[in-house]
Parts: C-alpha cells; structure tokens; sequence
C-alpha cells in the first residue's frame, strides 16, 4: 500500500517541478551600446511575458515602449518565443520604440519645405525614407549631433536609438569650382596673360610696319 501512496508525490513532481525546469530555459538579452542581462523564459512565454520581465531585471525601458529583435525580425504581441524558435542561449535585441520628436537642420542647406524638417513621433526604420537637402555648390555628407564633428545618425541609430528628443545637423563639404581640367588646364589669369601678350605682339608689329613706312618715305 505504502508504494501505490508514493506514486501519487511522484506524479506530483514530474508535473509540477521536473517538467516545468525542464522547459525553462536560459536567453540573452542584447541592449545596444548598454550591455546584456540574461533572462529565465520558457517557449511558451508570450512577447509580453517577455517584455514584461526585461522590464522587471532591468527598468531602463517600460514594456510598452519595447521592441523586440530575434533573427532580424521583430516579434510581434501576441505571440510566444517558441513560435520564433527561439532556444537556450539564443540573443534577442531590445530597443526603446518610446515615440520622440527629432528635427533636422538643413545648416545652410534647404528642404522642399524650409531649412528644418520635423518629425514628431520618430520610430525605428524611418531614416531610409529621410529628404536628403540641397545646398548649391555643395555636397551632403550626411546628419550629425552637431553642426561640425559630432556622432553621425547612423552611429546613434546602431548603438542606442533615438532615445530623447534630437536635432541633428546636415553636414556639407565644398564643391571645387575650378576652371581647369584636364582637357582645358588654362584658369582665368593664364587667359588674361595670353591677351595683353597678343595685344603687345600686336603693337610690335604696328610698330614694325609704321617703321618700315617711314624708311620708304624717307627715301
């Protein structure tokens, strides 16, 4: 009788401590350019359960505002991490998708609609769709923090994300406007110096013939 008694404990412990231990596993989560926290999850475990326990280890970003990167793809609510196979060791990455305004500067530049341009809610994957401005006899180089130097928008795109409300600065490097080229090296002072050279050629040899009349007369 003592053994049929155990058989209901053993039960009790394969369903409710081995099994679950047995599906819990060990994931690294990645934030950008801060560090690491690894996470206790299992494959059943929605998006939100996830977020929510990111939050719970490490509250720099609130569940809401999360987005969640697993093999180049953002995992969506409402689903759980076993739907994206995710397994033990995997590396999910997190970024802060808080909505913030951030202004572009033209710096001397122009938009199709002034010198600044606005966003007021940025999210991830709007910078492939940016207006890039035009400056005559200049070249764009890109969007920086600053209006000389400074980190470029790319950089902080990689490393952080937006994470407060930024303005960044286009940044522009001349274009030579030199006359000379390989074909026609002459510059303005060499054509300058090549007219008074012909107009005193050309008053030698008035000078020559005027001469040389004189001489005719004389005789």
């Amino acid at each position: 009788m003592k053994k049929y008694k155990i058989i209901p404990f053993i039960i009790f412990f394969f369903v409710f401590i081995y099994i679950p231990k047995i599906s819990a596993m060990q994931i690294v989560v990645q934030k950008p350019s801060i560090g690491q926290i690894t996470l206790e999850v299992e494959s059943s475990d929605t998006i939100e359960a996830v977020k929510e326990k990111i939050y719970q280890l490490d509250n720099s970003f609130l569940p809401e505002n999360q987005k969640l990167i697993f093999d180049d793809n953002e995992m969506e609510n409402g689903r759980t991490l076993g739907d994206y196979n995710v397994s033990i060791g995997s590396t999910i990455l997190v970024f802060n998708n808080e909505k913030y305004k951030v202004i572009f500067d033209a710096n001397g530049g122009n938009f199709t609609t002034g010198d600044t341009l606005t966003i007021e809610k940025w999210e991830i994957g709007m910078e492939s769709a940016l207006e890039t401005p035009t400056r005559e006899g200049y070249k764009f180089l890109g969007y920086y923090t600053e209006k000389t130097g400074g980190t470029k928008l790319e950089l902080i795109l990689a490393e952080s994300g937006i994470d407060s409300n930024r303005t960044f600065y286009a940044q522009w490097e001349i274009i030579s406007s030199s006359i000379s080229s390989p074909e026609n090296p002459q510059t303005n002072d060499n054509v300058g110096t090549s007219i008074i050279l012909l107009v005193i050629s050309l008053i030698g040899l008035i000078s020559v013939i005027v001469i040389r009349k004189k001489k005719i007369s004389n005789n």
